[in-house]
């Protein structure tokens, strides 16, 4: 299915088709979704209508208040490849640069259907770019970030030769993506898909790696 069959198929008056590029752990439980906007052709990031990230449940069920008052979202919703309806609820994040592309939601997210990585690789095509500096707009500082206030995207990716990009562990024992764009700037990534760190530690362990979803 291309842009055009989706567009047609999940009008843009009945709904906000939103196809998941990234789904990253983040501390405390809470994960941090990102996707590209089918009839705005742009990348946001669902939030909840308080503005923050999810907690996700690994078994279906309605999205529910947690101890903390976070909500709790299927997580098998939130997949890359999962195309999902997002409902905005109309309020706006003000703090850039993360406000460029954070869409505050009504609700969690319903998933409409599911793509192969072949059809999502095209899907997502539009919101690469070759260099970190043309997706954000500008150079980072010190290769690594921009300071609160700043005006630009925060949100996007980055299409490169497969010889430029390889996983490496830092001092610290992170796994961290080294990533050289078309510009020749090296940067190390954190690396925050678990397929990722567990295909990498068996690899160095010398061992095959047992994949599962938690």
């Amino acid at each position: 299915m291309n842009e055009s069959q989706i567009k047609a198929k999940y009008s843009a008056d009945r709904f906000r088709p939103v196809l998941i590029s990234e789904v990253t752990r983040m501390s405390m439980g809470n994960y941090c979704v990102a996707g590209w906007d089918i009839h705005a052709r742009c990348m946001v990031r669902p939030l909840q209508s308080s503005g923050a990230n999810w907690k996700l449940m690994p078994y279906p069920s309605r999205s529910s208040p947690s101890s903390n008052g976070t909500s709790v979202a299927d997580r098998s919703v939130f997949a890359v490849g999962h195309l999902v309806n997002c409902v905005p609820s109309g309020r706006r994040n003000t703090v850039y640069p993360h406000a460029t592309e954070d869409l505050l939601l009504s609700a969690a997210p319903s998933l409409l259907e599911s793509f192969d990585e072949t059809t999502t690789y095209g899907l997502l095509l539009p919101a690469t770019f070759q260099s970190i500096p043309q997706l954000v707009g500008r150079p980072l500082i010190d290769g690594k970030y921009l300071p609160d206030g700043t005006t630009c995207s925060s949100l996007g990716g980055v299409r490169t030769a497969r010889r430029r990009v390889s996983f490496i562990e830092d001092s610290f024992g992170k796994l961290r993506l080294q990533l050289q764009d078309i510009d020749n700037v090296v940067y190390h990534l954190p690396a925050t898909l678990r397929l990722a760190a567990t295909l990498f530690l068996a690899r160095r362990r010398g061992c095959r790696a047992i994949l599962w979803s938690p």
